[in-house]
């Protein structure tokens, strides 16, 4: 069994709120939800890549 992250435990959420329909949670209409922007079991605050570092100044 994975091990029930907290963006996995909204994701979750979401299923159980739009009685398990994946489609739905897509399409959701419950943009005042906290966790409205968690609801595809990303974190939209964490893009996945790193920043670049700008050596380009330093010389």
């Amino acid at each position: 069994m994975k091990k029930l992250t907290p963006i996995r435990a909204i994701r979750h959420k979401c299923l159980e709120c739009q009685s398990k329909h994946y489609s739905l949670i897509r399409n959701c209409e419950e943009k005042g939800c906290p966790l409205y922007r968690f609801r595809l079991g990303r974190n939209p605050n964490c893009s996945g890549r790193m920043p670049k570092s700008d050596d380009s100044k330093s010389g």
